[in-house]
């Protein structure tokens, strides 16, 4: 006999995920084309439906995600019907806070980073370490966004885009 935990009943979840599209706009008609597809056969079979996007989706290497630091790339996941995004590094070390806070606001979700701060510091404006999502049953999902610092393959400018942004591991 288990005490302290009762039987809350069952919630069924259909988390689609996407990560490291880096801006590739010529994929997302027919990656939005599947999601609709996957939301629609998921929320027929009574589940609830999440598209989260794990970072990475802009790159600062595509002409139009650069000229906007990414912010461009937000109004597209919003069609799209994402629901929560994880900030990527393709963004967030080369452009630094105001262009995450840029990013954040053009999104209708939201955007998670809980290590994309200076130091003790608040996350750039906009940003959430983690949300708490409520599900059927008085039960709560919690979620946490961390991005991985680029460590030393992108070295010695990784080390001084860290130190300079305040993105780093705990």
């Amino acid at each position: 006999m288990t005490h302290g935990i009762r039987d809350a009943g069952s919630v069924h979840l259909s988390i689609f995920h996407t990560n490291d599209m880096h801006g590739r706009l010529e994929a997302m008609a027919r990656l939005s084309a599947f999601a609709r597809r996957l939301r629609a056969e998921a929320e027929a079979q009574g589940r609830l439906v999440f598209f989260w996007d794990g970072g990475d989706a802009a790159d600062r290497r595509v002409h139009f995600c650069s000229i906007s630091k990414g912010a461009a790339f937000s109004p597209i996941l919003n069609a799209m019907g994402y629901t929560l995004q994880t900030m990527g590094n393709a963004i967030s070390l080369p452009y630094g806070p105001q262009a995450m806070a840029a990013v954040a606001a053009r999104a209708n979700f939201p955007i998670l980073a809980a290590n994309c701060r200076d130091g003790d510091g608040p996350l750039p404006e906009g940003l959430q370490e983690y949300v708490l999502v409520p599900l059927p049953h008085d039960l709560t999902m919690g979620v946490i966004g961390l991005t991985a610092p680029w460590g030393d393959l992108y070295a010695p400018r990784s080390r001084q885009n860290r130190t300079a942004l305040g993105i780093h591991s705990r």
